[in-house]
């Protein structure tokens, strides 16, 4: 009897690794047991260097034979290995589906020399990168079988309440990651030193976890000795304790050398534990780090700039400190269950994100959409023949309309609801939970509506009518427009949205992005401007 999944994956069974290889390799497989089930998800260790690719044939036709799909994550050497096995085999399996995951960003570079290799994997059933830079990379190369699927892991992230502010210097940073040249250890150490002795006190600590590259110990061992009291070397982490260590720092610092890294696992603990990123400029860094949101970043391998940024953090610590609740928003992008959605339709089964839940957040009145909102949702949820949505209604119920609106509710099925008035400074904590906000006015009155910088605050895009300024504030960053009352225009919309959710989830990161627009310091700066002028 077949299963649903086989994974050659890099386990080391038995052995405590650490790199991100075999943690993410152990994160995806963990979490597809658990949306698959156990029984369903066999395990193939390709750990072991040259003497386990010896046995690569046996694997794949065990792989190929006992499974529908299989799922391969190799970095280079095993690649080259495991993916021509894989298209050769396959002749002999006609009906099996082939996924290769992707660690890391060198993937598309890797290809460019490589034609006959870029053919076969062209051939696969997906290829799963992290970051929009690569897909794009790739698709200029001619693939079309190419989805983004983040880095992810397992994490507990930290609650507003649990965030913890540090008042006074020094600040502490940490480096979270393989210790090696590569990783930008040294340059760290470096630039923190030459940073106190600038400012003529200890602004900064440091911290340096990882476990120490093998061929690298002669070089760290040297580097150790020449340490100041300040910053030390702190040993390994179990994974499941990264966010508790993280949760005590000012910053995590990340100037890698590696240009071509992909969505980094620290950073993703990091987010967790409300900790922002000062970073260089890696090949994905804007797919990672939402500049001036969730961290700060210099230009790759500008150790001159590098400095000037820490500098310039010290003299305003609250450029960082402001950016805490933005990253504990950002980490729920990165939890399995929502970051490997996108594999397990293709592998098919497994449960999903459904219903979506959606919400309007207005007055409640006809002339704001609400029963334009409700029919939508009851059209696409009956066409399609599954709960693809929920709709919560929030709210003060216009007085003159209170007949109408309870009229409406008596016609509400199970997945509609009305969740009353929600006060001020507790709407983007409410509207966090949702995956869209709904905003179908055609009210006369409407102008520049404050829900929606609510929406965007919560990381929530929107759907909404073009009607009066909304086309403005609505862009293809953070949400859809349609025709104001076209409501087939308006189910379509949700249709698409229905049958491929990354097509809203896609927008989340941008619509904090969007928010940062609409803080009171900045909208207010104008008219600070021209009282001064005055």
């Amino acid at each position: 009897m077949r299963v649903k999944v086989s994974i050659l994956g890099h386990f080391g069974e038995g052995v405590n690794l650490l790199n991100g290889q075999t943690v993410k390799t152990k994160i995806i497989t963990e979490e597809l047991q658990n949306q698959l089930g156990q029984d369903q998800v066999l395990k193939i260790d390709t750990h072991g260097g040259w003497k386990t690719l010896l046995k690569a044939p046996f694997q794949v036709f065990r792989a190929l034979k006992n499974s529908t799909n299989v799922l391969i994550f190799p970095a280079h050497n095993g690649l080259r290995v495991y993916a021509p096995l894989l298209s050769f085999q396959r002749h002999f399996f006609k009906k099996r589906k082939i996924h290769y995951v992707v660690i890391g960003g060198w993937l598309p570079e890797f290809l460019k020399e490589r034609k006959r290799l870029s053919k076969k994997l062209k051939n696969f059933d997906g290829i799963y990168v992290e970051t929009n830079t690569m897909k794009n990379a790739l698709e200029a190369q001619g693939f079309e079988n190419v989805y983004v699927m983040p880095n992810c892991k397992k994490l507990t992230i930290l609650s507003e309440d649990e965030l913890a502010y540090p008042s006074g210097v020094p600040y502490k940073l940490c480096t979270f990651s393989r210790v090696m040249k590569e990783k930008g250890i040294e340059t760290a150490v470096n630039i923190i030193t030459k940073v106190n002795d600038r400012l003529g006190y200890i602004a900064y600590s440091l911290d340096i976890y990882g476990q120490v590259d093998t061929a690298q110990v002669d070089w760290f061992e040297n580097l150790k000795k020449q340490l100041p009291d300040y910053i030390q070397y702190c040993g390994c982490v179990d994974a499941n304790r990264s966010v508790e260590v993280l949760q005590k720092y000012f910053a995590l610092l990340f100037p890698t050398h590696f240009y071509t890294e992909g969505i980094p696992g620290t950073i993703i603990d990091a987010y967790a534990a409300g900790i922002p990123v000062i970073s260089a400029k890696w090949e994905s860094y804007s797919d990672v780090v939402d500049e001036g949101i969730t961290g700060i970043g210099y230009d790759f391998d500008d150790a001159d700039q590098f400095e000037r940024t820490l500098l310039e953090v010290a003299q305003n610590p609250n450029v960082l400190l402001s950016m805490k609740e933005n990253c504990i928003r950002k980490a729920k992008d990165y939890i399995p269950e929502s970051a490997i959605q996108i594999m397990t339709e293709k592998i098919g089964g497994g449960y999903n994100l459904y219903p979506l839940k959606l919400c309007t957040f207005s007055r409640v009145m006809r002339e704001k959409g609400i029963e334009d909102a409700v029919n939508a949702v009851v059209s696409v949820n009956t066409d399609l023949g599954v709960q693809a949505f929920s709709l919560d209604i929030y709210g003060q119920v216009d007085g003159a309309q209170i007949e109408w609106f309870e009229s409406l509710q008596k016609k509400f099925p199970s997945y509609i609801r009305y969740g009353g008035l929600v006060p001020y400074d507790k709407s983007v904590d409410v509207l966090k939970d949702y995956f869209a906000l709904l905003f179908p006015t055609y009210y006369e009155g409407e102008g520049f509506a404050g829900t929606l910088i609510d929406a965007y605050s919560a990381g929530v895009p929107v759907i909404a009518s073009d009607w009066r300024y909304n086309a403005e504030l609505v862009n293809e960053n953070v949400g859809f427009v349609y025709p104001t009352g076209d409501q087939l225009a308006f189910v379509d919309i949700l249709k698409a949205m229905a049958v491929d959710p990354t097509l809203l989830l896609c927008k989340k990161r941008l619509c904090l992005i969007e928010a940062d627009k609409y803080k009171i310091d900045k909208a207010v700066q104008i008219l600070i401007e021209q009282i001064e002028g005055d």
